[in-house]
């Protein structure tokens, strides 16, 4: 319960859900496909078979990152926190990398992308992210 990640039982949206809902729905009104790439750090996803810590994960849990608007997005956070047991330390370059890679791989030269990262934590990492 004292996560910012808790998801109580009335429904109430937590801080994490209610940044995603309201920046998340100010961008959607910019984006014409209304596709929106997601990734996960810091965590062990059980659907990986893995047993390590992973520092960039697909929130969706699937092949492809992309979320359908702000519910699909909220639906992956949802099966992330379902899915994913949180683990440190925080390491924002492979993500930074790895959305980068997305970028190139998908995007037209008349798209532009924003990055946008949620994080409560102190950044082990800060040279590579920079």
């Amino acid at each position: 319960p004292d996560s910012l990640h808790y998801m109580n039982q009335t429904g109430q949206l937590n801080q994490y859900q209610s940044a995603l809902m309201s920046i998340g729905g100010i961008l959607l009104n910019y984006d014409s496909d209304h596709l929106i790439p997601a990734f996960g750090f810091g965590g062990i996803p059980n659907y990986m078979g893995i047993e390590q810590v992973c520092h960039c994960f697909h929130l969706n849990g699937g092949e492809n990152p992309q979320c359908i608007g702000i519910q699909g997005l909220m639906d992956a956070y949802k099966f992330s926190l379902e899915n994913v047991r949180l683990y440190g330390p925080t390491l924002f370059a492979p993500c930074i990398q790895m959305f980068t890679d997305f970028v190139a791989q998908n995007a037209s030269s008349a798209a532009y992308h924003i990055m946008l990262i949620l994080t409560d934590g102190d950044i082990h990492d800060m040279d590579e992210t920079k």
